[in-house]
């Protein structure tokens, strides 16, 4: 979010807006937002741009260890990462497991 927006956008842009525009740049989305898939306007910006995001499953975690997760999964991250989106992943602490996906 810095690298994009700046400092402190984390608080000021909307969740739908980021990832909206990551979505159609390519870019896989990682976020400690696992609610995410029962919003419904931010469902439909994730369907609408094909994306693929990774949700850590648990948001107490510690930020160090929050990066341990997605960092012992990266090697399944990045094949899952291959599949076409749209879809949401949960990031658990030894697995990723897939929680959406748009209806064919």
């Amino acid at each position: 979010m810095w690298d994009v927006y700046g400092p402190g956008a984390e608080q000021r842009v909307a969740d739908v807006d980021w990832v909206t525009e990551s979505s159609a740049k390519g870019w896989v989305l990682l976020s400690k937002d696992e609610k995410m898939r029962y919003r419904t306007v931010e469902r439909a910006a994730i369907e609408e741009a094909q994306g693929r995001v990774f949700v850590l499953t648990n948001q107490h975690l510690p930020g160090p260890e929050q990066v341990k997760w997605f960092l012992d999964n990266m090697q399944r991250i990045i094949r899952l990462s291959r599949k076409p989106g749209p879809r949401i992943y949960g990031v658990y602490r030894d697995r990723v497991k897939l929680l959406w996906m748009a209806p064919s």
